[in-house]
């Protein structure tokens, strides 16, 4: 892990040395060159990187091949109830069997390698490569809460920062100011990662802790299905997204529409978006943005030729951009005229993410039975709101 990290930091070290060595007039070709290439390769650690932490922090027991892909360290209750539940649908307590739903028209078997077959190894082999798609970056920085029913969740807001104390004198009545409260409500919407039909046999002959691996991917789809939402929701019939109504108090970037103007512009603009925000949000602050609008920003030079955007040299630490820290997120609109590229703030205060209950997998056991095979999809409810305007601004590209 160490030497990973240090190869990481040295690519970042390469691509910043590049980007302050340049001249007044910018990067060279060559410049430009050897730092898109030197970011890439730090870019290229850094994912390797987080997907080592993470599976560090989940403690996964090492799999054992002389036990038919068993693991040394024994399952919990849980883990071999839902492996059951899997192989089996032998249901224990909160298993639940389901009987019918949607259908879905492909199913996963023995036969063919693309539907599921490769699952079935002549030899063993511990581990299975699965291809990976990043979503959601902005719901790792909000608040998120879970609730035990899907009923709507009513809570108060208040927002008093315009109304001040007086100083008066003596024997001088004291005049009312009142206090403006409103309401939010937090709703239940539903998404399904929809229906994966798998074979007995290959329930049965896998090797690959396919249990894990479907419970996974399952809520990958969902993550996947939410994730917009949280950042471009409508509020109608939908959750609201962080950008949706939020216009009144946009900077507006200087320059090309499809960028963020020149170094200097864009220098200025994401001041004058701190400067926008509330003091007593920037301790938590933080920047949100897409990787293509991040890939401008990190070209960025102050007066004195250092770059803006600095890469974490910790494990773990996200990069930041004028010392407060970056978070890319797929669902952030690309650089364009008129669109909202960049959000600055504290989103826990800004925005709140309410799911119900978790996510619920279904095994349909007798819809498929023809085919010798069981079905399986999973299902959550959640909602998000913009609880607190004032915690946030937004970042809008130039009109044409």
């Amino acid at each position: 892990m160490s030497t990973l990290l240090e190869r990481r930091n040295a690519a970042y070290q390469t691509a910043r040395s590049i980007l302050e060595g340049a001249g007044d007039d910018g990067m060279t070709p060559e410049q430009e060159q050897a730092f898109d290439a030197a970011m890439a390769d730090g870019d290229r650690l850094n994912e390797t990187l987080e997907r080592s932490t993470k599976l560090d922090a989940l403690k996964l027991p090492e799999p054992n091949p002389l036990a038919g892909g068993g693991t040394v360290t024994e399952l919990s209750p849980e883990r071999r109830a839902f492996e059951d539940f899997v192989r089996h649908g032998i249901t224990g307590p909160g298993l639940q069997r389901d009987t019918e739903l949607s259908i879905e028209k492909r199913a996963q078997g023995v036969a063919t390698g693309s539907a599921g077959g490769f699952l079935v190894p002549d030899e063993f082999r511990a581990g299975i490569i699965k291809a990976t798609k990043a979503f959601g970056g902005l719901q790792r920085l909000v608040q998120n809460i879970t609730t035990s029913t899907g009923t709507d969740l009513t809570y108060p807001t208040i927002d008093d920062t315009g109304n001040v104390g007086a100083l008066i004198g003596e024997n001088v009545a004291v005049t009312e100011l009142d206090v403006v409260v409103g309401n939010k409500v937090l709703k239940a919407f539903k998404w399904t990662s929809r229906m994966v039909r798998v074979s007995n046999e290959l329930l049965v002959d896998n090797t690959y802790n396919l249990d894990t691996e479907l419970g996974t991917l399952l809520g990958e789809r969902i993550g996947r299905a939410q994730a917009p939402y949280l950042v471009a929701g409508t509020g109608v019939n939908e959750p609201e997204g962080l950008l949706t109504n939020k216009a009144a108090s946009e900077v507006t970037a200087a320059g090309a529409v499809t960028t963020l103007g020149t170094a200097a512009q864009a220098q200025d603009s994401l001041i004058n978006l701190e400067t926008d925000l509330e003091e007593s949000y920037l301790a938590n602050a933080s920047y949100l943005m897409h990787r293509v609008t991040l890939a401008a920003v990190r070209k960025i030079r102050d007066a004195d030729g250092r770059a803006i955007w600095q890469p974490s040299m910790t494990a773990a630490q996200p990069a930041t951009i004028n010392g407060y820290p970056v978070t890319t997120d797929p669902a952030m609109p690309v650089m364009a005229a008129n669109a909202k590229a960049v959000a600055f703030g504290d989103f826990r205060q800004a925005y709140v993410w309410r799911t119900v209950a978790g996510i619920a997998v279904r095994r349909l056991n007798e819809r498929f039975a023809e085919f010798d095979q069981v079905a399986f999809l999973g299902f959550a409810r959640a909602d998000g709101q913009v609880q607190n305007p004032a915690a946030y601004q937004i970042l809008a590209n130039a009109a044409v």
